[in-house]
């Protein structure tokens, strides 16, 4: 849900701004009340729109978000590198 324009184009509608909170049950109910304002059926909670959101993401604009996703996406492209 950090790239809004990724989940707007996957689902339908913006999310909305995501708010960066310790309590975990925080971002599946954005989830859910993003898919709710969307209209969208969503049996698993989200989860069958994940591969298509994960395809369309800019995954820079995200890591400008959230530094602590630059650093994951960072640390994956190193560890990538180093397999090949």
């Amino acid at each position: 849900m950090l790239d809004r324009e990724a989940f707007a184009a996957v689902v339908g509608t913006d999310p909305g701004s995501v708010e960066h909170t310790c309590d975990e049950g925080h971002f599946k109910k954005q989830l859910a009340d993003a898919l709710v304002e969307a209209g969208a059926l969503s049996l698993l909670g989200g989860f069958e729109y994940a591969d298509e959101i994960a395809e369309t993401m800019n995954l820079f604009r995200s890591g400008k978000i959230d530094g602590c996703f630059r650093i994951f996406c960072s640390d994956l492209r190193a560890a990538i590198r180093h397999l090949m």
